[in-house]
């Protein structure tokens, strides 16, 4: 089962009844990568969803609810107290609705390669994802480059935005009045800022608006307030 330490992000309903939310779901046991792992050296991430009909008051996983299947564990992976490692994908944002489909972003990192001189792969960033079906995690398509869209849930690879400045997006905006996308982020753990896209694909450079250490705590998951 695809289910282990799980946190909902931000919920999203048409109707106020029916609620859909994408889990962040991470795994750090030994017992579940290679028995020979240090504690806390292995950290595998995928992404689900849950489900609500009571307005959100309660949720559960439907039959279909695997999103993004982490990569396969490779007993070969550094996982020691100096070298641990972190793959998968991590912190889904807000879902946005546009022109027929519902969309997210999400942090990626693919698994080590040989000679597996780093715990994380060559590929890290942040991903974008839509689906037309919010019940069914399989029916999330990522985004592969170019104009391909892949089933989410049977592909390890996402093409990696290229032009997001290196925000790490926390959530997402449609802006009328701007006719574009607006994602809030951090940046590189020196503050908050945030970039426009009309496509999802592309992002302008980064607009610094508050330079502060990121740390968890109150301001480790921005938002930006859509009402």
């Amino acid at each position: 089962a695809l289910r282990n330490q799980e946190w909902p992000t931000a919920p999203f309903s048409t109707d106020g009844k029916n609620a859909f939310v994408l889990v962040h779901n991470e795994w750090h046991h030994p017992e579940l990568m290679n028995p020979a792992c240090t504690p806390g050296a292995g950290w595998v991430n995928g992404i689900t969803i849950a489900v609500s009909d009571d307005g959100g008051r309660h949720y559960h996983h439907p039959e279909d609810y695997k999103v993004r299947v982490p990569p396969r564990w490779d007993n070969r992976f550094p996982c020691n107290s100096s070298l641990g490692v972190q793959m998968g994908s991590f912190e889904p944002s807000n879902i946005v609705e546009k022109d027929g489909f519902f969309y997210a972003t999400f942090g990626y990192m693919s698994a080590p390669v040989a000679p597996f001189t780093s715990g994380r792969g060559l590929h890290i960033g942040d991903c974008v994802m839509r689906t037309k079906d919010l019940s069914r995690g399989s029916a999330w398509q990522v985004w592969t480059g170019n104009d391909h869209w892949s089933q989410a849930s049977e592909t390890e690879l996402c093409a990696v935005l290229d032009n997001d400045a290196g925000l790490d997006l926390k959530t997402l905006s449609f802006s009328t009045y701007l006719n574009q996308f607006i994602a809030v982020g951090d940046h590189a753990g020196s503050g908050y800022g945030f970039s426009l896209s009309r496509d999802l694909l592309h992002w302008s450079p980064m607009t610094q608006f508050l330079a502060a250490p990121i740390q968890q705590g109150p301001t480790a998951y921005i938002s930006l307030l859509d009402p």
